[in-house]
């Protein structure tokens, strides 16, 4: 299966800004042949749901948002713009079949601690992506880069890779990379949820404060 990685990338500081997440993974698509990379600037609501319906059908791609987030909301243009849960969940249900198969959250608090199974299960349902990620704390872009960095290039290569073996595979994966990175991602308050033949898990099983 092709490896598609598809940067869904607001304004960080400034509002005319170069890419700031976009060289990173290009040096990961360097050094990994067949990691299609594709980049896309997102200012509102709209820029998402025209940029989900664009992911090709049954591609199953890495579909990575990187931009701002608070309570839940993303905010592709700093404080000055906010995409509501709703607006968001609606946007990610327009998604063609198979378009997506991993969704990942690079941004602030866009998962509830107390809530994070429901929280991730809608953006699963919604999306009907395999793996949902996100963080629940106010997080260093540098710092949850890195791990996105290790996310794309541990989790979803692996994944692409596998095949008809994805699903256990990703499992194992998903135990291994959580894993490898427990302090960062515990500090970061990082949840992904698994979902494969009807059934799903969380990693990790359990954040920091229980």
């Amino acid at each position: 299966m092709k490896a598609n990685c598809i940067i869904l990338e607001g304004s960080w500081w400034r509002a005319h800004e170069p890419p700031l997440i976009l060289p990173y993974f290009q040096a990961l698509a360097s050094s990994h042949h067949g990691f299609n990379l594709s980049h896309r600037t997102i200012r509102s609501a709209d820029d998402i749901d025209y940029w989900i319906k664009k992911v090709p059908k049954g591609s199953r791609s890495f579909v990575y948002f990187a931009c701002h987030g608070e309570n839940l909301e993303l905010q592709p243009v700093g404080r000055r713009s906010h995409v509501t849960r709703e607006r968001l969940l609606n946007a990610l249900s327009n998604a063609k079949d198979g378009a997506i198969a991993f969704l990942h959250f690079g941004c602030c608090e866009m998962i509830d601690a107390a809530h994070r199974r429901q929280n991730l299960q809608s953006l699963t349902d919604s999306s009907r992506a395999y793996w949902v990620s996100g963080y629940t704390t106010s997080v260093d872009w540098l710092t949850s880069t890195l791990l996105d960095l290790a996310l794309a290039a541990e989790l979803y290569l692996a994944f692409a890779d596998a095949g008809l073996k994805r699903g256990p595979k990703l499992q194992a994966n998903a135990k291994r990379f959580i894993a490898n990175y427990e302090h960062l991602a515990r500090r970061l308050g990082f949840s992904g949820l698994s979902y494969l033949y009807g059934g799903n898990r969380l990693f990790p099983a359990r954040l920091r404060n229980g």
